[in-house]
């Protein structure tokens, strides 16, 4: 799962509809989150469901906001502390979902996250590919505060903030189709280029107040994995 995304905004989402009655988030995780006994239940307390199509089906039709985090197991073995980057699976299968449902899609950007932990992306590259291959596992190799690695207890973070910024609803061209059509090729990439174009904005917007001057002025890459 998305530590930063779970552990800094879904409590946010949650106060916000228990005291106000706002509006109603659930985040995916992947499946195999809801085996272990404890942590099953603590991601369902943040409000964290399996990311299945039939489970974020029903989130949907109960107007429920689904929460996503489109790169997946390979973001999390590329990620670069010195280099913001957006992954999306080739296929965008969160988008097909949007166009689907026929809903809007909401890009947020977590400034901040690449650095909460140093990652290092060249380490055990070759390996970490393997087991996100054969086995759906993306092994992290992070260090932090001090160039404390994993190996040593506790992990403490490097100090920085994390900010979550909200973007604009982005129609992809969802509301306009007709239930239960077949998702084309020719709409999903406008829908990608819709997308990209808006999180690109708020990268730009933000990104000299809420990173570091070295990130960015490196700026944002979009990668199709």
């Amino acid at each position: 799962y998305a530590t930063c995304a779970i552990l800094f905004g879904m409590p946010f989402f949650r106060l916000e509809e228990t005291r106000r009655g706002g509006i109603r988030v659930r985040s995916g995780g992947a499946s195999v989150l809801f085996w272990v006994p404890g942590l099953r239940e603590v991601l369902l307390l943040y409000g964290v469901r399996e990311a299945t199509p039939a489970t974020i089906a029903r989130l949907v039709r109960a107007g429920c906001v689904v929460a996503l985090n489109p790169g997946g197991l390979r973001e999390q073995i590329a990620t670069d502390s010195a280099q913001e980057q957006v992954f999306a699976n080739r296929r965008l299968g969160f988008l097909r979902l949007a166009l689907e449902h026929r809903c809007a899609v909401v890009p947020m950007y977590g400034f901040g996250e690449n650095q909460v932990y140093t990652a290092h992306p060249a380490r055990l590259r070759a390996l970490r590919a393997a087991l996100v291959r054969r086995l759906r596992v993306g092994l992290v190799v992070v260090s932090g505060r001090w160039g404390l690695s994993a190996g040593v207890l506790p992990l403490l973070p490097n100090p920085t903030r994390v900010t979550h910024v909200v973007g604009r609803a982005v129609d992809v061209g969802g509301a306009a189709r007709a239930p239960g059509a077949p998702v084309t090729n020719a709409e999903l990439e406008e829908a990608y280029r819709r997308y990209k174009e808006e999180l690109a904005r708020v990268f730009e917007k933000h990104k000299h107040e809420l990173l570091p001057p070295e990130v960015a002025a490196r700026g944002l890459l979009f990668h199709r994995l």
